[in-house]
């Protein structure tokens, strides 16, 4: 199926702060301000760039807190659990506060 053209244009009133919102959340997620609309208007979730950014680190920091519990042979086991469901629940927090 060939990607339909967009050739539509859209005019639309704003106060400032409206504007000045909907300018952040488009830089925020890296994205032009058309394709945020358009995914919202689809009812697609668009993942900020930050918290994209953010998640891929703390799970890689999740993979190096493993490496080391293995080459530990689980001497600091407990510590390193708490530490992997602590990463866990803030990368499940930022994947639902949006």
């Amino acid at each position: 199926m060939a990607k339909e053209r967009l050739d539509a244009v859209v005019n639309l009133r704003l106060t400032q702060t409206e504007k000045k919102r909907l300018l952040e959340q488009a830089r925020l997620a890296g994205v032009s301000v058309s394709h945020l609309v358009r995914q919202w208007i689809c009812h697609r979730q668009v993942l900020p760039q930050t918290d994209t950014v953010l998640i891929n680190e703390l799970r890689r920091l999740g993979e190096l807190l493993k490496k080391i519990d293995y080459r530990s042979q689980g001497a600091y086991g407990q510590e390193i659990r708490l530490l992997l469901q602590s990463i866990a629940n803030w990368i499940t927090q930022l994947s639902y506060d949006r």
